[in-house]
């Protein structure tokens, strides 16, 4: 009896042990996990996008947009919203192939009951199961289900290298991170998720022209594997009572071989396919060389707008989508993201304006809101001042006149409640707090210190240039949205950042 209750003993401590091993090694792999939010063009939005997704209240999503970065960077829902009364999710991955896209759709009828997807057909010319390192990104934060692991078990049929347990315990994979661990490793405070899915780039490449659809290109090749797939997707979407549209989304990198290859595909799969790259259809959306791309495959902030807008109407005019004829009870908090969505997209425009003009503009409306202003001088601000800055000053509420006046000390505060500013030949200093924020300006002229400094909350932001400079400061979030200085000192204003 003794001896059966010694092993019984063991047996529990070695479960016990397992099992906290487990946890803790379960734990650990969250955190070494890499995470893919968007915060430059540089990087893609999937740990974003997945808990984004599964934050949407069941059966409240209208549309799914499938592709690759294509769709994140071109596609926006919010706007798609605005246009037809319909909810929308991009549901997007970086080089995301057809069979990447067929998982996720499965795995968004877990959740929703969507009426139509928006497939880009750019993803149709990748081969299948090619990319390793796009599979792991894709996957890594879906939910654990039948759908994920029946993901898992179809890349292993196709790459040596995929294991289910590394995907389980993605310690395995990532482990080495451990030296290069960052905040967002902890926290998901950089996470977006009013956006859904949607990821906005308001750099614009002035290098990128119009492409004029060589007619001689060849057709490409579409592979089997992704033929498979992409009827499973017809399917699937059939037995949903789903209506499955391809399209193509503006890419100055796009070919008439493509159109036709894709047009075939449609064709066989009797499926519409609305090509959106073409000579005339480019003029109609209104997209502009060296403003609406962030590069040569992908439109920016503007030119998703555009591009999105004219999409809605263009589903329309091809009876893809229906009138709408009820609301799913998702108003309040759509309107909710839009208003969120208005306020992220003013910011990222005041980030990428280079001209004191259009800056000051921009400042203005965000004077209305629950932002602070810091301004101040650093060695001169004054010497090409003229009457259209001094107007543009006035426009903010400032009364200093800064008009040939060099080498002058100079700040100004403008907070939701007041505004403060002082200008003199002495170094000028000036403390104050608002809406739970401790702030220090100073600036001194050339002859009087040649230094200036925008301390907020114990932080330096001022980047301490000559002329003009300026900290945008946005109160709910508690983070500084933009620092740049604009010199004064030089006729052409040059802004930096």
């Amino acid at each position: 009896m003794k001896k059966r209750k010694k092993v019984i003993t063991t047996i529990l401590k070695v479960c016990t042990w397992c099992i906290g091993f487990g946890v803790i090694f379960f734990v650990c792999s969250g955190i070494l996990k890499p995470k893919y939010f968007f915060d430059s063009a540089s990087q893609s939005p999937e740990t974003e996008m997945w808990k984004t997704f599964y934050e949407e209240p069941q059966n409240s999503i209208d549309v799914i947009f499938l592709g690759s970065s294509h769709i994140y960077n071109g596609v926006n829902p919010l706007v798609f919203y605005e246009e037809t009364g319909l909810t929308g999710f991009d549901l997007a991955s970086s080089s995301q192939d057809i069979p990447t896209g067929y998982f996720y759709l499965k795995e968004a009828l877990e959740y929703q009951t969507p009426k139509y997807v928006l497939l880009d057909s750019y993803g149709i010319l990748n081969k299948a199961f090619e990319n390793e390192a796009a599979y792991k990104r894709s996957l890594d934060d879906m939910r654990w289900s039948a759908v994920k692991i029946e993901a898992i078990r179809e890349w292993q049929k196709h790459l040596e290298g995929v294991r289910l347990l590394p995907r389980i315990f993605t310690i395995m994979d990532y482990h080495s991170r451990w030296d290069s661990l960052s905040e967002e490793d902890f926290s998901d405070s950089k996470f977006i998720t009013n956006r859904n899915g949607y990821c906005p780039v308001f750099t614009a490449d002035e290098n990128v022209l119009y492409n004029a659809f060589d007619a001689h290109i060849n057709e490409p090749e579409i592979d089997e594997t992704t033929r498979k797939y992409i009827k499973s997707m017809v399917d699937l979407c059939e037995n949903n009572n789903i209506k499955l549209c391809l399209i193509s989304v503006p890419d100055t990198e796009w070919t008439r071989g493509n159109s036709t290859a894709i047009q075939k595909l449609a064709n066989e799969l009797s499926i519409p396919f609305l090509d959106y790259n073409t000579e005339e259809l480019f003029v109609k959306i209104g997209i502009q060389d060296g403003k609406d791309w962030m590069n040569s495959g992908h439109l920016n902030s503007y030119g998703a707008e555009k591009f999105t807008a004219f999409l809605a109407e263009s589903l329309y005019e091809n009876e893809v989508l229906a009138n709408q004829s009820e609301k799913n009870g998702s108003e309040n908090r759509w309107k909710q993201k839009i208003e969120k969505w208005n306020s992220q997209y003013q910011i990222g425009k005041l980030k990428e304006t280079w001209t004191l003009s259009e800056y000051f503009d921009q400042l203005v409306e965000f004077k209305a809101q629950e932002y602070s202003i810091f301004m101040t001088v650093k060695e001169d601000a004054s010497k090409f001042m003229n009457e259209e800055a001094v107007e543009k000053f006035q426009e903010l509420g400032l009364k200093a006149l800064l008009y040939d006046l060099w080498d002058i000390s100079y700040y100004a505060v403008i907070t939701p409640d007041e505004i403060y500013e002082e200008k003199g030949k002495e170094p000028l200093v000036y403390h104050g707090s608002t809406h739970d924020s401790e702030f220090s300006v100073f600036s001194a002229g050339k002859e009087y210190g040649n230094r200036c400094s925008v301390i907020i909350n114990d932080t330096e932001y001022a980047l301490n240039q000559r002329g003009l400079n300026i900290v945008v400061f946005d109160h709910e979030r508690q983070k500084v949205i933009d620092s740049v200085c604009f010199d004064l000192h030089e006729p052409e204003w040059e802004a930096f950042r």
